[in-house]
């Protein structure tokens, strides 16, 4: 998205998603307090268009 000359379109299908995803994140039932002590995992991923990661805990 940063690259100079690369062309990003910003799509009402994008924004509807968008808008679903922090629908998601601020709901509170995808969200618990950390286990203290429990292990934690950090997921990354990347490509060309985005990055992106999640920071779990099995509970």
């Amino acid at each position: 998205l940063l690259k100079k000359g690369r062309l990003s379109v910003w799509s009402d299908a994008r924004g509807k998603a968008f808008v679903k995803l922090k629908q998601a994140v601020a709901g509170a039932s995808l969200l618990h307090k950390p286990v203290p002590g429990a292990p934690l995992i950090i997921e990354t991923d990347a490509s060309e268009v985005g990055i992106g990661a999640v920071l779990k805990q099995v509970q």
